[in-house]
């Protein structure tokens, strides 16, 4: 039964040719520049297949303009609110310039990074977005100087400085946060963190700024390779057990944070009073928990649009692609405050 509306059947190679008037192999060549073609028969070839709703169609674009208007984004997983929300910032600010958005899921493994990388500089995108540190910088500069166009927003490589679009000063926002809880009366800290590698930044800000204090951080007071709230909360279960006289649990973001609210909770602590714990990205889990996330928030959208627009630029040959600079901003609430006074200290270190 029709419905009125016009069909639109998919042709195939064989009628674009007898179209054109020449073979199919002529066709497939003139799509796949594999072989020489001449640039009137390819003209020819790709009207045809305008004419005739060819599939590939959409190659015959790539072939005569050198673009597929695609980006690559190479990610861990898609998982947490803030690369959710960062996925959706890059297609938003990619959509704006005309281009869309493929996705490559790296895991923790160069292997899997690698053939998304390969297959991206094959052809498939016209550069590429690289949003995780499971990335290693040896595998981003060798692409780099294979000519792969290659953006990697908040991550400086050294070598190929050129393509960080986005230098988030967050080091010194995360500075900012541990002067806070120093100026709290806080001395003993904890840290939960994700990849070290992936949070290198804040990491080596807090071993810093300990030893610029005269402070200690031991190392069983840093757990490492963790990102989710789940995770967050088996991690602070293990450090408040140890009985370690932390005061307050620094985390690399704010699902970690809220896992480590919920351990507190079920361990009988209450979060300021007994323990601070503080965040970081502004996700909004960390907005409506209780109490609210101590914080730093990273501008996602204004970071996305920029790397965007610094990769499209450089795709499409601006001499001197902006550069933008960031500072995040340090978000005081309700889960930091001074420690306990000494007699009332729950997590102590004293047997």
């Amino acid at each position: 039964m029709s419905s009125g509306s016009p069909t639109h059947t998919r042709s195939t190679i064989a009628q674009v040719a007898r179209e054109v008037g020449v073979s199919k192999s002529t066709v497939s060549h003139a799509f796949s520049g594999r072989r020489y073609v001449s640039e009137s028969v390819k003209a020819r070839v790709f009207a045809a297949a305008r004419r005739l709703n060819y599939r590939p169609y959409y190659a015959a674009q790539v072939l005569a303009h050198r673009r597929t208007r695609t980006i690559g984004v190479v990610i861990r997983e898609l998982a947490g609110d803030f690369t959710l929300r960062q996925l959706e910032a890059v297609a938003r600010a990619a959509d704006a310039r005309g281009y869309r958005v493929t996705l490559g899921f790296a895991g923790n493994h160069d292997r899997k990074v690698r053939e998304h990388l390969e297959s991206f500089a094959s052809g498939q995108a016209d550069g590429v977005l690289v949003l995780t540190a499971a990335v290693s910088d040896e595998l981003i500069r060798e692409f780099a100087e294979r000519g792969c166009v290659l953006a990697t927003p908040m991550r400086v490589i050294e070598g190929a400085e050129d393509l960080c679009p986005v230098r988030v000063e967050i080091a010194e926002a995360f500075g900012s946060l541990l002067e806070h809880l120093y100026q709290l009366g806080h001395r003993r800290f904890g840290f939960v963190c994700g990849q070290v590698r992936e949070v290198r930044d804040r990491y080596d800000r807090l071993r810093r700024f300990v030893d610029e204090k005269g402070l200690e951080l031991d190392d069983h007071c840093v757990v490492t390779g963790l990102d989710s709230v789940e995770e967050g909360d088996a991690a602070a279960g293990r450090l408040l057990e140890r009985q370690s006289g932390i005061t307050a649990l620094v985390c690399s973001n704010d699902n970690l944070a809220v896992g480590v609210l919920t351990a507190a909770r079920r361990m009988g602590l209450a979060v300021p009073d007994d323990l601070t714990v503080t965040g970081c990205d502004d996700v909004p889990i960390g907005r409506y928990c209780t109490p609210r996330l101590t914080t730093i928030r990273l501008p996602i959208a204004q970071i996305s649009e920029a790397a965007v627009n610094h990769l499209i630029d450089r795709i499409e040959g601006a001499d001197r692609p902006i550069i933008v600079r960031i500072r995040p901003e340090l978000l005081i609430r309700e889960s930091s405050a001074p420690p306990p006074s000494p007699a009332k200290v729950l997590i102590s270190g004293e047997q």
